[in-house]
């Protein structure tokens, strides 16, 4: 209840830098950034408090100081029948993994940056057609936002039926192929029927 840890595993042990025997009756506090000790306090009250599982991502540093973002997934029990509560604590350095979403929200920053300043409208799509990524400027060819594409295929989205097959054929086609493919189609837009180059690129995994 006080955050003394009773038994850990060798993991947990190496996670911490600390030999497994000398971490048992040391404090987890010990190795959460002061900045944090407000985290892990709630933490512990909610946890004492709704009985409930409980998880919460906290600054930590090793014995050595060196830091890393921690884990905490957290659930109550007993010694015993009418035993003091005692927390089960898994612990996960999640550090790299901040750091790759990090890293993958920059990128995606920086891809709509550059697709905001094209003319053309920008569309990424899976093998059934489903629009994962649609750029801003979508807008001013039909009356839908580019939000209103994400995760539809033209077809839930209401175009022409004929239309809606000769692009998910066109899709398939690259994906099948692995090869660019271009073609022409014309589309009715606000400005009336428009004549338009598409150009369907495979993406290098």
């Amino acid at each position: 209840e006080e955050g003394v840890i009773l038994q850990a595993n060798l993991r947990g042990a190496d996670l911490l830098g600390v030999e497994r025997s000398r971490l048992i009756r040391q404090p987890l506090g010990r190795f959460i950034v002061p900045e944090d000790n407000d985290v892990y306090y709630l933490h512990r009250k909610r946890l004492l408090e709704t009985g409930g599982l409980q998880v919460c991502e906290l600054q930590m540093r090793r014995k050595d100081g060196s830091p890393f973002r921690g884990r905490l997934e957290t659930s109550a029990t007993r010694e015993g029948k009418d035993g003091p509560p005692v927390f089960r604590i898994i612990l996960s350095d999640i550090t790299e993994r901040l750091r790759a979403e990090e890293a993958l929200q920059q990128s995606k920053d920086r891809y709509r940056v550059i697709v905001q300043g094209l003319p053309d409208v920008v569309m990424r799509f899976d093998r059934e057609g489903r629009h994962l990524f649609v750029s801003d400027n979508v807008s001013e060819k039909v009356d839908l936002k580019a939000s209103q594409f994400i995760g539809k295929t033209h077809h839930e989205l209401g175009f022409p039926e004929a239309q809606c097959r000769f692009w998910e054929d066109a899709v398939r086609k690259v994906f099948d192929s692995g090869a660019p493919f271009e073609t022409e189609f014309t589309l009715e837009s606000k400005q009336g029927p428009v004549v338009n180059n598409w150009r369907l690129l495979p993406e290098q995994a």
